[in-house]
């Protein structure tokens, strides 16, 4: 993966040492103050979840995210749909090879990378860590957990990696679903380093938790040319000559979809980038997406531009189109605007805000509704989102067991449902709802024979309601009340039902 401060170069001996040392001092001391800088999943990827009152955004980091499905091949075999994706991270300010070129930082649903390994010595040795970069902008750094054999991330991380051994070429993805991605390991060496090894990775199949293989097959350029699942259905990717961005993704069923580029240069003395413009879908030019990038928000005019409007008629969410603002300052000084740190979601024709994510401190987040509500989000469990209100300043929480995963979770009613989850994966075991009297619920009804005086007076008691009836004030015909309850503890609820033709009989529901 490229990105701002990756050396390009393989440093080596006592110059790898410095540069090494030096750049991780210049990152720790930029990173501290960043926005969501401990979060399990990286600045552009998502672990708490995301705010979807427009389209998605990351409250921790600021990220917000854009995905997009450009192609489904339909009558695929196996537990995984055959479609091609495209998501845009306005935090990752990254981008691999053979995608959609850097601003918006798109990146297809096939790109599953692993960086390349630091040295190892002697030929039977493995990796130490694998660093697996995700489609969505995921990226975690994977290390042995003992005495677990998978290979672990950061905790909460359901995902699992199944290293290298000294008889295998290939390591595992474990998802938390039981599928896995396979990768392909490759060891490199170089003359100069005596019995020095590296290893270099590509994602070969998507395995379903069924065991169905999807087959990534590239070019002799490391290029990904085709993806093929179980039942023979297939996409193929083709490049540009010059650049080797995407030109165009074509389906096994005959449609096509093109990408269309253009460049310019977004900030003053800023390179000039190619840009993803148009997409094109099955010839059909009614079909068609547009997007516009803007400067960088931060001081860096040499980060990558920005995504700023979008309309896309394949998007699956409710803002087809959108227009993006990023912040310039938050409300704590101390706390550093970050390149790609989003600020609002606005209507793409008016400029109207949707949804503004405001930082007040480090572990505050809050957003703004357009209309005017805000509702809070309390990190002060770190990354973990600790507590957080609906629009209506009504608070719930979380709590989290020893590896990170949810175990706890207290509802606006204050009602508290206990989680018990798989330690390798995360996934709940057992669920266990709110503690409740075994009472079944009550309903009470009362036949008024003329209409009342809103509203009619209830006394609820420990028992049963008392419903007084108030003088009549028009009308013949009957009409009834009922009171209801869900247990001995909770109040009555009184509903007034409509005019009736027949009064004679009410029938009475425990």
């Amino acid at each position: 993966m490229r990105t701002l401060f990756k050396v390009q170069s393989r440093l080596r001996g006592v110059r790898l040492l410095v540069a090494t040392a030096t750049l991780t001092l210049l990152l720790a001391t930029s990173l501290r103050a960043q926005v969501g800088n401990g979060n399990p999943t990286g600045p552009a990827g998502m672990f708490n979840g995301n705010v979807t009152t427009g389209c998605s955004y990351d409250p921790l980091t600021g990220n917000a995210m854009r995905s997009v499905t450009d192609l489904v091949v339909a009558g695929g075999m196996g537990a995984y749909p055959l479609a091609f994706s495209r998501t845009a991270n306005s935090r990752a300010q990254s981008f691999q090879d053979f995608q959609f070129g850097a601003p918006g930082s798109w990146q297809h649903s096939y790109s599953w990378s692993i960086d390349d390994s630091d040295l190892v010595v002697g030929i039977n040795n493995r990796p130490a860590a694998y660093t697996v970069n995700f489609p969505d902008g995921r990226v975690m750094i994977f290390s042995a957990s003992s005495p677990d054999i998978y290979f672990r991330a950061a905790p909460g991380i359901g995902e699992r990696l199944q290293p290298l051994t000294p008889s295998t070429t290939h390591a595992y993805l474990v998802m938390p679903d039981g599928g896995r991605i396979e990768f392909q390991a490759i060891r490199m060496s170089d003359p100069e380093l005596v019995n020095q090894y590296w290893y270099t990775y590509k994602a070969t199949a998507i395995i379903d938790p069924y065991g169905s293989h999807t087959t990534l097959i590239y070019n002799t350029d490391g290029s990904l040319n085709t993806i093929q699942e179980p039942g023979g259905r297939w996409i193929q990717l083709v490049y540009r000559a010059l650049d080797h961005f995407i030109d165009y993704v074509q389906a096994s069923d005959g449609r096509v979809v093109q990408y269309i580029y253009g460049q310019a240069s977004f900030a003053p003395e800023a390179p000039a980038y190619i840009y993803l413009g148009n997409v094109v879908y099955f010839g059909d030019n009614s079909l068609t997406a547009s997007y516009s990038y803007q400067a960088p928000n931060g001081p860096n005019v040499n980060a990558y531009p920005l995504l700023s409007t979008a309309d896309d008629p394949m998007y699956g969410g409710p803002m087809k189109q959108i227009a993006y603002s990023y912040a310039t300052s938050n409300g704590d000084p101390l706390i550093h605007v970050v390149a790609g740190q989003i600020l609002s979601e606005n209507n793409a024709t008016s400029g109207a805000v949707v949804s503004q994510l405001y930082i007040p401190y480090v572990t505050w987040r809050t957003e703004i509704r357009g209309d005017g509500p805000s509702r809070v989000f309390d990190f002060s469990n770190g990354p973990l989102l600790y507590r957080h209100t609906d629009f209506n300043d009504q608070y719930a929480t979380l709590g989290y067991d020893s590896n990170s995963y949810p175990s706890a979770m207290t509802d606006r009613n204050q009602n508290t449902t206990d989680i018990t989850n798989n330690a390798l994966n995360g996934n709940p075991t057992q669920v266990l709802s709110p503690s409740r009297p075994q009472t079944r619920s009550a309903r009470v009804c009362s036949i008024l024979t003329a209409a009342p005086v809103a509203p009619i007076p209830i006394t609820a008691t420990a028992t049963t309601p008392i419903i007084s009836t108030a003088s009549a004030t028009s009308g013949d015909i009957p009409r009834f009340i009922c009171a209801t309850r869900t247990s001995v503890l909770s109040k009555w609820i009184t509903r007034t039902a409509g005019w009736r033709r027949s009064a004679t009989t009410v029938l009475i529901k425990p």
